[in-house]
């Protein structure tokens, strides 16, 4: 499984350098890491019309709501494959003009759902916050990368006992630890942790909200609503269930 994951690094690595090279203008944001090792040990406004308060009531698994508070110039830079096409099995989300580095801005960066969480205590690049979500009868793992900062009520290491959030809780700030520009790389990892599109779209930056001219959500997309809620759009009652223990 190490060695796959090295492979895999790589060949990520090496395709979004050679596909930057060749067409103009064209820039990798940041590096991911591909997967999670199955043997890691953890430890003990928008584009569209406003959303109406959605339920927090789980059904059929969908539980997420988005990482951050909605406001105008909050974009997906990039889906589940780079603009590129090399795959990037996460999504990045920025505050500012998609094609202007330069104009990203820091935003706080919030809980998509309740669950435990630990920081820097999985692989990644820079800061990272991973949270880990018990719905239903299903396990699932948010992971945050790249922050600024983290707040200092959450653990650092792998060796720390990790603590309960709550959705909308801000974790940290968006940042460019570990990478170029400032963003935040939200990922979504099931039971084995392997990496699951929250949309259920498995494409590029386009089809995702909140760009402009965004598609539908497949069926199996994980979110609360479509298009995705932001925190104070949902309604806490009932609350999903918390870990009992990580």
């Amino acid at each position: 499984m190490a060695l796959r994951s090295i492979f895999l690094c790589l060949s990520v690595f090496w395709g979004g350098i050679f596909s930057a090279l060749s067409q103009p203008g064209a820039a990798p944001t940041h590096l991911e890491p591909v997967a999670l090792s199955s043997t890691t040990t953890l430890p003990a406004l928008s584009s569209s019309a406003p959303i109406s308060q959605v339920s927090s009531k789980v059904q059929s698994g969908k539980f997420l709501s988005l990482p951050f508070r909605m406001q105008s110039d909050m974009r997906v830079v990039q889906g589940w494959y780079y603009s590129w096409q090399s795959i990037h099995l996460g999504v990045d989300y920025i505050n500012g003009a998609i094609d202007d580095p330069n104009s990203w801005k820091t935003f706080d960066v919030l809980a998509a759902a309740d669950g435990e969480a630990c920081a820097n205590c999985v692989d990644g690049l820079g800061n990272v916050v991973w949270i880990r979500h018990k719905i239903g009868d299903k396990v699932y793992y948010t992971y945050y990368g790249h922050l600024a900062t983290i707040e200092p009520f959450i653990p650092r290491s792998w060796k720390a006992t990790p603590v309960k959030v709550t959705r909308g809780q801000k974790i940290g700030t968006a940042g460019n630890t570990g990478t170029w520009y400032i963003h935040l790389h939200f990922g979504v990892y099931n039971a084995s942790r392997v990496p699951i599109d929250p949309y259920d779209l498995y494409t590029e930056r386009s089809s995702y909200y909140p760009n402009p001219g965004c598609a539908s959500m497949g069926k199996d997309n994980l979110f609360i609503s479509d298009p995705p809620p932001d925190p104070s759009q949902i309604n806490r009652d009932p609350p999903i269930r918390l870990l009992n223990s990580i």
